[in-house]
C-alpha cells in the first residue's frame, strides 16, 4: 500500500469520526442507527478497521437529513 492510499484511509476514517460528532451521536447511538456493533464504530474511527463506504455513505444520508429538518 502507498502511502497516498494509507493518508487516504486516515482522512476518511477522521472524517467518519468528524460527522458522527457533528450530528451529537455517541458510537453506541451511531452503531444502533447503522445496525453494527459499538466496537466496530470505535475501531473504525481510530484506524484498526476501515471505514466502509456502505457506512461513510449512510452517516452522510443521516447528516443529510439532519441538516435539512432544520
Amino acid at each position: 500500500m502507498t502511502q497516498a492510499q494509507v493518508d487516504a484511509l486516515k482522512a476518511r476514517n477522521a472524517r467518519f469520526r468528524r460527522l458522527r460528532r457533528r450530528l451529537g451521536l455517541t458510537q453506541a447511538q451511531l452503531a444502533q442507527r447503522l445496525d453494527c456493533s459499538t466496537s466496530y464504530i470505535q475501531k473504525m474511527e481510530t484506524g484498526k478497521k476501515n471505514v466502509r463506504a456502505v457506512y461513510l455513505l449512510a452517516l452522510e444520508r443521516l447528516e443529510h437529513l439532519d441538516h435539512s429538518t432544520e
